[in-house]
This record gives structure tokens, sequence and C-alpha cells, in this order.
């Protein structure tokens, strides 16, 4: 387009551009949006899709098919915006499934805390609901310097493991420790004092939201230590 006096286009104050579906014009007081019928045609029914894990997915096949459409790289690197955040907040919504499966998880564990008396069965089953919801393979708690429980070891497998060579130093810095696959907390009394670490090995690399889930069930070993020695 091209105007004597100027105009704003997105924002931008110009004399001559090529205009493209999504641009607004201003003119005064007045804005104009060009709008490609083809494309305006194809993303209104995106905009009925709901969002939900499955709405997302159709909602991203819907786009993509609309990249193939369209030869244009700058509606093209615009909707591979789009497409990178319904990704972000897809893995927000997995994120979410996550920490309610957790919630519901650290019920059973508390609750298991209050029903079952013998230490080392109640220690097993917080591990494993650990290894469950980490994705783990392996796993053990060291009370006072001993393996009390541990999962996915062969016989007197865990003392000599990486996992323990974790914990330990777990202890010695008195603080939770990731490492690639492998993660360690202090297991703590009410008092505050560490009497052991919760570690496991996962199956692929730990981040620091994983850290924080295994000091939650941490502390759930903690109670259930306590509760036995009372």
């Amino acid at each position: 387009m091209k105007s004597r006096f100027g105009c704003h286009v997105n924002g931008i104050r110009v004399g001559e551009k090529e205009l493209l579906p999504g641009d607004e014009i201003q003119l005064g007081n007045t804005i104009l949006r060009v709008v490609d019928e083809k494309i305006d045609e194809t993303i209104k029914p995106i905009r009925l899709v709901q969002a939900t894990r499955s709405g997302l997915e159709e909602l991203k096949r819907q786009i993509e098919e609309l990249t193939s459409q369209t030869t244009d790289p700058q509606l093209r690197r615009r909707i591979g915006i789009i497409l990178r955040s319904l990704d972000n907040f897809e893995h927000t919504i997995t994120e979410v499934e996550q920490d309610r499966e957790l919630a519901r998880t650290l019920i059973e564990v508390g609750r298991a805390t209050n029903l079952i008396i013998d230490l080392r069965v109640l220690l097993n089953l917080i591990i494993d609901f650990a290894l469950k919801i980490l994705q783990g393979e392996r796993g053990l708690v060291m009370v006072e310097g001993k393996v009390k429980a541990a999962r996915g070891f062969g016989p007197e497998g865990a003392s000599r493991s990486l996992l323990h060579s974790l914990a330990e130093e777990c202890l010695k810095k008195r603080r939770s420790i990731l490492s690639s696959r492998l993660l360690a907390s202090p297991i703590m009394k009410k008092d505050g004092s560490i009497i052991g670490v919760l570690s496991i090995e996962m199956v692929r690399e730990g981040e620091e939201r994983d850290l924080v889930v295994l000091e939650g069930f941490a502390a759930q070993a903690g109670l259930a230590i306590e509760s036995v020695m009372l």
C-alpha cells in the first residue's frame, strides 16, 4: 500500500508496505484488519476447540495443516510461535496432572503411616510410591547409616551401589542432591535433625522439580520412622 501522508501498520508508521493476513492498519481513529478468507475459514473451527488434552491435539493438527497450505515465511513463523505456545500449555497441563497424582499419593502414604507398624514394610511402600511418581527403577532408605529398605537391588547390592554413595554424600552435606539420574534427600525428624536419607535412581535425567517431589516423600519417611520409634 502507499499513502502520501503515511499511516500505521501494526503500530508502526509506514509509507509503503506489503500487507499480510492479520496486519492491522490504522487510519486516524479507524483500524482495519487484513483477512485472508481461506485462512479465516480454517481458523474459525479452531476457536471452538476446548483447551483439553484432546482438544489441544486437534488444535495443533489443524494449525499444522494450515502451515502446509501456506508458503509465506512470515505467516509460517507466526504459526510456529503459536505451536510452541501450545506445547508449553500442554506441558503445563501435564505438570498439573502430575501434581494431582502426587497429592493423592502422599495422602495414601500418610494413611499407611498410621496403619502399618512394621518399619521396613512402611519404608518399602514409600520407596514404591516414590519410584512410581518419579519414574524410578531403584531406591533405598538409609537410617542411622544403615540401609533399612531397598527396591530394585540384588542381595546386599544396595550397600555397594552409587545410590548408597550418594546417600552418604547427602548425609555429609545435609542437603538434597541431584546428580544426573540419581536423587537423594535427607530424612528429618520433627525437630529438624537428620536421621536418614531417601535416594532413588530414575530412568531419565532428573530435574529440580523431581528433587522437590522426593523431599515430600522423605518428609513422609521421617514421620513414619518417628511414629515407629515412639
